[in-house]
């Protein structure tokens, strides 16, 4: 029960952290987007240092395999990913951005395809679906009015400027 409510408040901080990121960029358009994503590391990072600390686990930090996977996780699947998805939230309606996020598991299961688990009927049915609603939810006319509809002007889905 602990870890179901502790994945709900994690999914509850990670939409909320989007949404305000959206609802920030909307009001300052020129917002320290890296700046941001530091705050947001630090702020889910610092209260999990107690934890490191009275854990009893070891790792072997000089083992050069470790720092190199450690490396890639930080830098690549988190450092990049964030500041990637918090720029595209200050950039496109928060429904396009957040779709992408689907995608997730439909590369966990092409990346295992590619090692040689494939993926039986019900995956891969899955896959298919998430494909195709991600899809159909960045098509231009699942974002509202084209531009030739506005008069020429193009504006945000939301945006309170238009």
């Amino acid at each position: 029960m602990i870890g179901l409510g502790l994945a709900l408040l994690g999914a509850i901080g990670w939409a909320g952290g989007g949404l305000a990121m959206r609802v920030l960029t909307d009001r300052e358009p020129d917002l320290d987007i890296p700046g941001i994503t530091a705050a947001q590391f630090l702020a889910g990072g610092i209260p999990l240092i107690p934890l490191v600390l009275l854990d009893g686990g070891s790792t072997e930090w000089s083992d050069p395999t470790v720092l190199a996977q450690l490396t890639y996780l930080v830098i690549g699947g988190q450092v990049l990913v964030y500041l990637g998805f918090n720029a595209a939230l200050s950039r496109w309606p928060s429904t396009r951005v957040y779709a992408w996020t689907f995608l997730v598991p439909v590369v966990a299961v092409a990346v295992e395809a590619i090692r040689g688990a494939l993926p039986g009927i019900p995956a891969t049915i899955g896959v298919i679906i998430v494909i195709i609603g991600v899809a159909i939810v960045n098509l231009p006319r699942a974002e509202g009015a084209s531009t030739s509809e506005l008069g020429g002007k193009a504006t945000r889905p939301n945006d309170p400027s238009s």
